[in-house]
């Protein structure tokens, strides 16, 4: 008879919602970073956004999702492809492609007619090029991608120079009525340590129950158990008493799986994270 036997850790940690994050009239590079480092801040809700994607996808239905090119641009500008002509307030957080080229790519902003951004297109993915630095910009089964945030104020028109692009992907979020600051290329050290956190933080595989204890989530439980599970037997590995009024139209309660996030890069161990309890004012997080 074969036995199994588990020896698992459980992180659980508290949210403490609070009813504004970031003031809704502001919002810079530096807040974004905010977010990419400050797990305390994931289950937070985000108003006033609207989130979009352009892609390289066959408008007509049919597979030529990018290996012709045709649908990885929307017009051509002095012989250049343009790739994205966005309108602000707003903030690319996602940029990827399974091509990347030697052929460069520039930003403009806000009208400007010098582009703020200029790199070889595969560097902006190579997770060598502050401020698209490994692992928030990098490559793995899947295809390459950047995660450094790009906001704009006005504007911003993404050029590719080069005769053609295959599969493309740029996600942005629309943020009406915020006052953005538009990205410079120009950071502080202060923003530069918040960035440096992000990136430790995405790096670490096997974080430490301290990684999480900060800001909403300083209040923290972590247990461990051992046991052993025979074929055929259930047993029960985590129970939790909590005091809630369900007829409490100021608290509400559900349990439910949120997923599971596996990386797709080999030999790398998966995050995994479930939704144990949430109300209102508390949630508990499983990772």
């Amino acid at each position: 008879m074969k036995m199994l036997r588990f020896n698992i850790s459980w992180i659980f940690v508290f949210f403490l919602f609070s009813n504004a994050i970031i003031s809704a009239q502001n919002f810079s590079w530096s807040d974004e970073v905010n977010f990419m480092h400050r797990v305390d801040l994931l289950p937070s809700y985000r108003t006033n956004t609207v989130v979009e994607q352009i892609s390289s996808y066959d408008r007509t239905g049919g597979n030529d999702d990018g290996f012709s090119g045709k649908y990885s641009y929307i017009r051509i500008e002095n012989g250049k492809l343009v790739l994205a002509d966005l309108k602000g307030p707003g903030v690319i957080h996602r940029i990827w492609t399974a091509t990347p080229t030697n052929d460069s790519i520039t930003f403009y902003f806000d009208g400007e007619t010098t582009p703020r951004i200029k790199i070889k297109f595969n560097e902006l993915f190579s997770g060598t090029v502050f401020p698209f630095s490994n692992p928030v910009s990098g490559s793995a089964i899947g295809g390459n991608y950047t995660y450094t945030p790009i906001p704009y104020s006005q504007s911003c028109k993404i050029l590719f120079h080069g005769p053609k692009i295959e599969f493309l992907q740029i996600q942005y979020r629309n943020l009406p009525n915020t006052n953005i600051e538009t990205y410079t290329g120009n950071f502080t050290e202060v923003e530069r340590s918040n960035f440096l956190s992000a990136r430790s933080l995405w790096a670490n595989v096997f974080p430490s129950l301290n990684t999480f204890k900060k800001g909403y989530s300083s209040d923290t439980q972590e247990e461990n158990k051992t046991f052993t599970i025979n074929p055929g037997e259930e047993v029960p590995f985590f129970e939790m008493t909590y005091a809630m009024a369900l007829k409490d139209n100021t608290k509400t309660s559900y349990c439910r799986p949120t997923g599971i996030m596996n990386q797709l890069k080999p030999f790398m161990h998966p995050w995994r994270t479930f939704l144990a309890m949430h109300t209102e004012k508390q949630a508990c997080e499983a990772y």
